[in-house]
């Protein structure tokens, strides 16, 4: 009871203090207790951290330490410590800011572990509590810096990876000889006759694999004679006597090249290139690896761990040679003029095509500044190398001094378009406000079909004689003005001029039309009245008349014709 009664119960006198780290630091977190806790309780948000070796946890006398191997963006959070006996309990608390950005997909963090190791044993108690932190953080580093084991799956690549995969092996088959090492074995003489192409009999595969593991890629091929085989990565050449990447064939014609330990820089496009005297043959296999810091631990001081730089991307690592020992600066064979002017909204394409040993990256650049794929421009690359600049509707912002830049190692080279960009006009489809009236006139008239058409810009006026179009001509005359009047004269009209007229007014903006009838008639000739004239001739009765004494006057009166003759009495 008496012992009870001295055990106080467990107080803070250092507390936890914020923490702001970059990611793929190790991280220390310590503070100093009082009393005689029976239980040290490290929480993250609430939850309990579980002393592994990537998390370890240390309580020596007052000092309670945890040691937190590797950052990421995930781990940032409130992290408390908690301290309890029969007494009491009590907790300190701190922030801990992880600032940057590492993306990565299966990373080590408090919420997840993508390697899981044996839970580690308690170091024991040697007195020396510096060592033993010192130790401890150590054996962190070297716990997250250990190669996991190789978990490789097989990865399908997307049509567009495919494509490129194929460009590679294209450019491969048909450029020139690749650089030989004065060890490689002369090709064994073969009858006339026996020779074979060579050919993957199992080519490679591609797959995805996690940074610090190992990767193997497996070929086999056939051919006779035995064929000389050479590694690609991204079109440029693996050097036999590289040590990061290791190359092996046996006699039955498998080849491998093998990674002992991946990086993020290793993460693209392999390639085997597969020469004999009858020609070449290639197969390519992507490895896409997800990007995972890894630490060294020869790094560690002070409880702090930094991140190894990696080499940037093109460039050798420190214990790799030379892998392509000739360069060809690069050179353009496609590029657009030097001038270009289109008009706004309309699609625009720079295209240019480069050659050069290694390929050289291509750039776009407007007035100094960087040109990215957005909403309006687009960067295309197809499988013939052609590089192009596409602006599906130019604006006038668009505008100015394109720089398009070819680089590799060999050297820079360089094109200049200025493009020019004319303002939209501003253009309303034509409408006819004064239409063509039907007309009929007579043969030998002349005759005039009227119209006035409103547009912009000025349209294009055409007339049309039924579906036969009507020119220019003697007979036929064909005006327009800048006011909008349009008119068909025709000079002498005939029979043949009667039909349907249309009058169609074109312009950028739309179409217009309207049409009218014309009727041509011949009129009828004259009929002139003339007045008898009394021809006097000869009359047999006349004659008669005179012979006989006969007053032919009298005998042809019609009064007297009867009046001799005597009534009858029968009337």
């Amino acid at each position: 009871m008496v012992e009870d009664a001295k055990v106080e119960s467990p107080r803070f006198t250092k507390s936890l203090k914020d923490f702001d780290c970059a990611p793929g630091g190790c991280c220390v977190l310590e503070c100093r207790v009082k009393g005689v806790p029976d239980k040290i309780v490290w929480k993250r948000e609430g939850g309990e951290i579980e002393d592994s070796f990537e998390f370890r946890t240390l309580h020596r006398g007052e000092i309670c330490t945890l040691v937190i191997g590797e950052l990421f963006p995930e781990d940032a959070g409130k992290f408390t410590c908690e301290a309890s006996n029969a007494k009491g309990k009590c907790t300190t608390s701190c922030t801990l800011s992880v600032q940057g950005n590492f993306n990565n997909v299966n990373s080590v963090s408090t919420n997840a572990s993508a390697y899981h190791p044996p839970k580690p044993t308690p170091p024991p108690r040697n007195g020396n509590f510096k060592a033993e932190k010192d130790q401890l953080i150590k054996d962190v580093a070297r716990a997250v810096t250990t190669p996991k084991p190789a978990q490789t799956q097989e990865y399908k690549v997307s049509s567009f990876e495919q494509r490129l995969i194929n460009e590679i092996e294209y450019r491969l088959e048909q450029s020139p000889p690749v650089l030989e090492d004065p060890d490689d074995d002369v090709f064994e003489d073969v009858e006339v006759g026996a020779e074979k192409l060579p050919f993957f009999v199992m080519p490679l595969k591609n797959y995805h694999v996690t940074v610090g593991t190992g990767a193997s890629l497996i070929c086999q091929v056939s051919a006779t004679p035995k064929p000389k085989m050479f590694w690609f990565k991204d079109g440029k050449q693996i050097s036999k006597r590289s040590r990061h990447y290791l190359t092996s064939c046996n006699s039955e014609g498998e080849c491998e090249l093998r990674i002992p330990e991946l990086y993020a820089e290793d993460d693209g496009n392999y390639t085997a290139l597969a020469t004999n005297p009858l020609g070449r043959v290639s197969s390519t296999a992507r490895i896409a690896v997800s990007s995972h810091r890894i630490m060294n631990p020869d790094m560690v001081a002070d409880g702090i761990v930094r991140a190894p730089k990696t080499p940037e991307k093109g460039t050798l690592a420190d214990d790799e040679e030379s892998a392509v020992e000739k360069y060809y600066r690069p050179v353009f064979v496609q590029k657009p003029p030097e001038n270009v002017q289109a008009e706004e909204g309309k699609l625009v394409r720079l295209n240019v095509k480069v050659t050069g040993l290694p390929l050289p990256e291509i750039s776009f650049s407007i007035n100094g500044m960087p040109v990215r794929s957005d909403a309006t421009h687009r960067i295309l690359v197809r499988e013939n190398n052609v590089h192009s600049l596409l602006f599906e509707r130019v604006s006038m912002m668009d505008e100015g001094t394109y720089t398009i830049v070819a680089k590799n190692r060999a050297g820079t080279n360089m094109a200049r378009v200025n493009l020019k960009v004319k303002a939209r006009e501003y253009a309303t489809p034509p409408t006819f406000v004064q239409r063509p009236v039907a007309t009929c006139a007579a043969v030998g008239d002349a005759v005039r079909l009227e119209a006035r058409v409103l547009a912009t810009p000025r349209p294009v006026i055409t007339w049309k004689k039924g579906s036969d179009q009507v020119v220019h001509s003697h007979r036929t005359q064909l005006y327009q003005d800048d006011t909008g009047y349009v008119c068909l004269q025709i000079s002498q009209a005939e029979i043949d001029d009667t039909a349907w007229y249309t009058c169609s007014a074109v312009n950028k903006a739309g179409i217009g039309s309207c049409n009218c009838k014309l009727d041509i008639y011949c009129p009828r000739p004259e009929v002139r009245q003339t007045q008898m004239r009394r021809i006097r001739t000869p009359n047999r009765y006349a004659n008669l008349a005179k012979v006989a004494g006969v007053d032919m006057k009298e005998s042809l009166a019609a009064e007297g014709r009867f009046d001799h003759l005597p009534e009858s009495e029968d009337l």
